[in-house]
């Protein structure tokens, strides 16, 4: 019986809002759905964040929708809004259908003197067909790659505290050959390494000219990896195939 592949995905979903600003998480959750992955790493998603999300937990109401278990990591933890209880919150969540044994939300530390937009990193532990698996879902700065640089020391440090399987993915805002992606990914397997450059192009969605979207695993053998070509956010999903060691 031949063995199923492991499928691993990324999203920046914009806060379920399309290329053209309309919110429509549902179609969100479709295109994850369509892709079957065991996992997912979302950025770009709204807790209770304000009007342009309706208030929502989307991480909550996708796993919902999809019949998954997800857990929201915060970048940007605001006071409630005037009238209302929920801590305003924005950051990454991941999701998956199968079991999750821990997950843990790290704030990412700023450079000194900087007041750049806080960021986060979330860790999990996932068995999947009677195999553990480490995930680390992020989203590095878009401004400053010195800021980049310094919490791609400390998703680093994150995947380096743990041992076997594991896939550090997300919107790294920089490319692949970029310093701080590389000292992030170093001895990692590209889960795209077989595309060819335009192919694994993932920003914007609908033209897309930089990838910055990224999947990279250890103690995995990349099968397949594709840039999907939807519009349901600024940027493309990647979804990647790999073999158990």
């Amino acid at each position: 019986m031949a063995v199923r592949p492991l499928r691993i995905m990324t999203f920046n979903i914009l806060a379920g809002k399309d290329i053209h600003r309309e919110l429509n998480l549902e179609r969100t959750a479709d295109v994850i759905a369509a892709a079957e992955p065991d996992v997912v790493g979302l950025q770009e998603v709204d807790r209770h964040y304000g009007e342009r999300s309706e208030w929502a937990d989307q991480t909550a109401e996708l796993a919902a929708r999809l019949g998954w278990t997800g857990e929201f990591s915060p970048g940007l933890d605001l006071e409630p809004e005037s009238g209302r209880s929920q801590r305003r919150q924005f950051g990454d969540a991941i999701l998956t259908p199968h079991r999750m044994h821990s997950f843990t939300a790290h704030a990412l530390t700023n450079l000194d003197g900087t007041t750049d937009e806080p960021r986060g990193a979330g860790c999990a532990e996932i068995e999947i067909d009677g195999h553990r698996l480490q995930v680390i879902n992020t989203h590095l700065d878009h401004r400053s790659p010195e800021q980049r640089r310094h919490q791609a020391l400390q998703v680093r440090s994150l995947l380096d505290a743990t041992d076997g399987p594991a896939v550090v993915l997300g919107d790294l805002n920089a490319r692949p050959d970029d310093p701080e992606v590389r000292l992030l990914s170093d001895g990692l397997r590209d889960a795209a390494e077989s595309l060819d450059q335009a192919a694994a192009l993932t920003y914007p969605s609908d033209a897309p000219t930089i990838r910055i979207d990224h999947i990279f695993a250890r103690q995995l053998d990349p099968v397949r990896a594709v840039v999907l070509d939807v519009r349901a956010s600024d940027h493309r999903p990647v979804l990647a195939e790999f073999s158990w060691q």
